[in-house]
């Protein structure tokens, strides 16, 4: 009985060893025309990546190609079906072939052989550090231009040329922020109340001071004014673009929705939109 066991143990070992696939056959390689087309697996087809198709190994399926002609080797990862043509056991991207320079050639023999995927050689990348609060001046500094485009519940109404201008004012932690609609400068300044709580307001003149919100590359104000709520975002995109918007509607809500029992997650207040205002704007080069 344990004589048994110990063949039947073998037996097993060796069927397990011969599942990994293996075949000699030939090669062939895509057209430059598929380029862009869809895989069978939902991908889109790229020459110059490392990927082939073959006729029943599953998707994401790791192989080792040979050309038996020349001994070179190439990975590849099975993304497609095919190829559909009689003595032919595999379809590579154009890189794979020029791994295995055949291209001239069109076609040649080569072992196919089912391997582990690859292990990435390049540790995780370690969680990024979150971002202060304090909001970094020298990344907005500068004279920003574009184009506002104005919506309301209709649609389209109208594209005006924007600009910001942000440097540093006379008074600390005061900055301009000139604003133009048009050619028309509005004058403002932008004051940094509580920067490491990230507070700061836009000091409009006059009395008006809308506080805010503010973070390195983002800055937000809520306000009401005349019976409007409006809500004002600045965002930087990289270096040299900035992203505006402004949504506006009713201060008093417009709809109400959910449950009348707080147990069942309470009433909520819902606000109509009637303006929207989006702008990206660029920075001008400095010379």
């Amino acid at each position: 009985m344990k004589r048994l066991t110990i063949a039947l143990a073998l037996l097993l070992a060796g069927n397990a060893s011969l599942a990994q696939y293996r075949a000699t056959g030939k090669a062939s390689f895509y057209a430059k025309k598929f380029d862009g087309r869809l895989t069978a697996n939902g991908e889109v087809f790229s020459n110059r990546e490392l990927t082939a198709a073959h006729r029943t190994l599953p998707f994401g399926t790791w192989v080792r190609v040979t050309n038996l002609s020349n001994g070179r080797q190439v990975t590849v990862r099975i993304n497609d079906r095919g190829p559909f043509i009689r003595n032919r056991i595999i379809d590579l991207s154009q890189a794979a072939a020029d791994s295995l320079d055949f291209r001239r050639q069109g076609l040649t023999m080569v072992l196919v052989e089912q391997i582990d995927p690859p292990v990435p050689d390049t540790p995780s990348p370690a969680t990024p550090e979150p971002e202060p609060l304090v909001w970094q001046p020298e990344l907005w500094s500068g004279l920003w231009e574009g184009t506002l485009h104005v919506y309301d519940r209709n649609g389209f109404v109208q594209q005006v040329a924007m600009a910001l201008h942000v440097a540093p004012a006379d008074v600390a932690d005061r900055y301009r922020w000139h604003i133009s609609y048009a050619g028309e400068v509005r004058p403002y300044h932008l004051v940094l109340v509580d920067d490491s709580a990230g507070q700061c307001a836009i000091d409009e003149n006059q009395g008006v001071l809308l506080m805010g919100r503010c973070l390195p590359r983002h800055l937000h104000f809520r306000f009401a004014v005349e019976g409007h709520l409006l809500d004002c975002t600045y965002d930087l995109l990289g270096d040299s673009t900035l992203l505006f918007a402004m949504d506006s509607g009713p201060s008093e809500h417009t709809w109400i929705t959910g449950m009348a029992s707080a147990t069942d997650g309470g009433r909520v207040l819902v606000y109509d939109i009637s303006h929207i205002q989006r702008a990206v704007l660029y920075r001008r080069p400095t010379h």
